[in-house]
């Protein structure tokens, strides 16, 4: 059982409602991310079974492109979750100093976050708030998804309400019921906005957001490839009948769609790829890519909420 006295706080690496993520160093020597939450918080929010789940669901996955949980522990005033620490930021980070990415590297990213969004839902397990903010860089240039917060085990249809406007898929706003189909639309948000390097649904207010949303019209930047293109009208679809992802062969018509066409995955899993970019640290304890704590305030549309956890 590991305390809060194994741990050497080196930097606070980013703030939220309940708390911080502070880089930190185990007595062992390796480092970690620790996300340190208020109890007060998460009981004044009713956040309490959520904070539960993501602690059961981060120490239950093993799996390469998912952030893994290895210790959780509380104090007084505190519940610590100890996690991987993925240094080089999150790709909203670096989306927002590049513009857009190019297309290849959509799909290496995008990749492998379809391997993890597989995986969850190989266990019935739905992210609910897939964006660029919760994919983070590593070192060799590969990604993990991460903050499993809203992250629920499907056994049944949910109705909540619960994510980021912007990737909210129609079935959420509109209180139909849903299981893992969600992250199949957000899947497709995320390839959209790091290739366009802007959002296929936006407006001054979420209203207008989730209007567009239900509606379902948009348009793709003519610099898409073909293929891309039609990748998205069938992750961006209305008819979850017809989403990619929700039909019979699951998330194999995601894997073999020809955006995909000689895609290595065997390679990807290995490592083998050599990404475009590759982050460079100065050193272990770089934490230049997380930005200044203060920077710039987030759009509001593109912090997460949730209605309520009564459902779960």
């Amino acid at each position: 059982n590991a305390s809060i006295s194994d741990f050497e706080l080196i930097k606070v690496v980013g703030v939220g409602g309940f708390g911080k993520v502070s880089l930190v160093r185990h007595k062992n020597k390796t480092l970690y991310a620790m996300k340190s939450m208020r109890k007060e918080q998460i009981i004044k929010r009713n956040f309490f079974t959520q904070t539960m789940w993501e602690k059961k669901i981060l120490q239950a996955v093993s799996f390469q492109f998912i952030v893994h949980c290895h210790f959780c522990f509380k104090d007084y005033d505190n519940i610590y979750m100890v996690l991987d620490y993925v240094p080089c930021g999150n790709l909203y980070w670096h989306l927002t100093r590049s513009q857009k990415f190019k297309e290849n590297q959509s799909k290496f990213y995008g990749a492998q976050v379809f391997l993890g969004l597989e995986y969850l839902h190989n266990l019935d397990v739905a992210h609910r708030d897939l964006k660029p903010e919760n994919v983070m860089l590593d070192s060799n240039g590969y990604v993990k998804l991460t903050d499993l917060g809203f992250a629920k085990v499907m056994k049944s249809r949910t109705y909540t309400t619960c994510g980021s406007p912007y990737y909210m898929a129609p079935e959420i706003i509109m209180h139909k019921g849903y299981k893992t189909e969600v992250d199949w639309w957000a899947f497709g948000i995320l390839l959209f906005e790091m290739t366009g390097g802007s959002l296929p649904f936006d407006g001054s207010n979420e209203e207008e957001i989730y209007q567009k949303i239900c509606e379902g019209y948009f348009r793709c930047p003519s610099f898409f490839s073909k293929d891309l293109k039609d990748l998205l009208s069938h992750l961006i679809q209305l008819d979850v009948t017809r989403r990619l992802g929700n039909m019979k062969n699951g998330a194999d018509d995601i894997a073999e769609h020809i955006w995909f066409y000689n895609f290595n995955w065997q390679d990807l899993l290995n490592y083998k790829i050599i990404p475009d970019y590759i982050p460079e640290l100065k050193s272990p304890e770089d934490t230049r890519f997380f930005g200044k704590i203060k920077e710039t305030p987030i759009p509001k549309s593109r912090k997460s909420y949730s209605t309520e956890f009564a459902d779960f």
